[in-house]
């Protein structure tokens, strides 16, 4: 299976692109992209035009696959139509993600579709890391760790980072 971290956003809440946002001395393209890695998947970074000062760095860094950056569900659309699945997606703007988390969740692949969740007080919260085949969207796998959830989409975000620091 192949790890694909989604990277081709245009980060328009945030002002700046945020896979390149520093954290505890990394990047957060280098944190998806180690965590991909680091669960012994191939890591592919999608990129796109909308990016295009995380497009230079991941191109000298990663192996990528440049989308046509729509959305998120047409970038999808579009890798699955070249690649095969099924393949992991996960955003990158988790700062807290971490290789366990992927091989957990790859434990508990049955060959259908799933989406990752946290329970925040009684909510499901979708963290972005999925496994997406051809098939429809069948099993939520719940992580055990709410600071999975915990994903940078604008400044506000990253106030809101530093309490989980």
């Amino acid at each position: 299976m192949l790890g694909i971290v989604m990277a081709g956003g245009k980060s328009t809440r945030m002002g700046t692109e945020k896979q390149m946002i520093m954290f505890k001395g990394k990047r957060l393209l280098d944190i998806a992209c180690d965590a991909v890695k680091g669960a012994g998947l191939i890591c592919l970074v999608a990129i796109s035009k909308n990016a295009p000062l995380t497009m230079k760095y991941a191109l000298s860094k990663f192996n990528c696959i440049i989308t046509p950056g729509i959305d998120y569900s047409y970038d999808i659309s579009y890798i699955l139509n070249i690649l095969d699945s099924p393949i992991l997606t996960v955003p990158s703007d988790l700062p807290f993600l971490e290789e366990n988390h992927i091989i957990k969740m790859l434990k508990n692949f049955t060959g259908k579709s799933m989406a990752g969740v946290v329970l925040n007080e009684n909510n499901i919260v979708y963290t972005g890391i999925n496994i997406v085949s051809n098939t429809t969207f069948d099993i939520l796998y719940f992580f055990d760790d709410l600071k999975i959830s915990v994903n940078l989409n604008s400044n506000k975000d990253l106030i809101k980072l530093k309490n989980f620091i």
